[in-house]
Parts: C-alpha cells; structure tokens; sequence
C-alpha cells in the first residue's frame, strides 16, 4: 500500500499531466518502486514490515504531530502523508520526484538514449531541481529520524543505532556534486 499518489507532484514539484492516466500510472510505478525502498531503508525492514501490517499504530508517523526534540525544543514532523487543503508534501515526494527528473532526461528507444527537441523552447538541465528536490528529502528523513528519537518509546521498533550509516547515505548534495 502506497503512503502517496500522484497527486502529491504540483507546485514547485511539479509532474505535467500528473492527472492524465499514462501519466499517473508512471507514477505510481514510480512510487511503488522508490516509496518501499526508501521506508525500508530508513525505518528498518522490522518497523517499515510493521507499519504496513498495523497502520493505525503510526498515526502520528504518518499525519504528522508536534513533539519535543532530545534538546528540548517544541517541533512539528509534518507525516510521511502531510496535506492541508489541497497543498500535500511528503519527504517520499520529493525522493520520488528527484527519480523522475533524473529519469525523464532522456527516453529510451529502439536505437538508445535520446532527447526529445520541441519547437519554440530551449532545454536547460534539470539538475537544479533534482538537487532541490534531493535536498528537501534528505531534510525530511533528518526530521523523520529526530522525530523517531524523541518518540522512541512509542516507536519500539525504531533502531537509533542506524541514525550514522542513515546519515552519510542521506546528505546533502550541490550543484557541482561535492
């Protein structure tokens, strides 16, 4: 069961025709494909297996709610499924949507790679945006991962330990790659 759908891809992460049906059905593949990996990757396979079975024991990991961070410090986790009103995000939005930019490059076709030309328009690299939407993600799993913390008593099956490796896999990246 996805967590997201496609109509998470508007505003500044923007999917065309997001709405149209072979559009939607690529990005729910998209998600069906990324959304597991990412959530079994940082909340461990225990926790991810867990909350798939038992949903309505992660309401708060899920809608989002305010806590206390180890320092002290009223926050807010938004959810792994945050709207309000017709404005949704998610940090699994944005790590789908920088697979898509990355992957809508270029099409694949019988003779290899290529890119489409349009009349009237000029290319201009994605990478700015992959960057961003890399970058908000990877805020939202250090969110994610001081939220799970600080709420380690309700989230037993959250395994702290991870939080080094979570880290380094999941930092920051720039425009220039370094």
């Amino acid at each position: 069961m996805a967590l997201i759908d496609h109509t998470y891809f508007a505003g500044e992460q923007n999917i065309p025709n997001a709405d149209r049906t072979d559009m939607s059905e690529r990005i729910q593949w998209l998600i069906l494909k990324h959304e597991p990996a990412l959530l079994r990757d940082v909340l461990g396979v225990e926790m991810y297996d867990d909350l798939q079975a038992n949903p309505g024991n992660y309401a708060g990991l899920l809608n989002g709610e305010a806590y206390t961070n180890a320092r002290g410090t009223k926050r807010y986790w938004p959810g792994l499924k945050s709207s309000s009103g017709l404005y949704k995000q998610s940090l699994i939005a944005s790590y789908v949507y920088y697979y898509w930019l990355r992957d809508s490059a270029t099409n694949t076709t019988g003779v290899g790679e290529v890119k489409a030309e349009s009349e009237n328009s000029v290319r201009v690299s994605s990478v700015p945006k992959q960057v961003r939407a890399w970058n908000e993600a990877v805020r939202g799993i250090e969110e994610l991962m001081c939220y799970l913390e600080a709420n380690k008593a309700t989230y037993t099956l959250w395994d702290a330990s991870r939080v080094r490796s979570l880290s380094s896999k999941y930092s920051p990246i720039n425009l220039l790659g370094i």
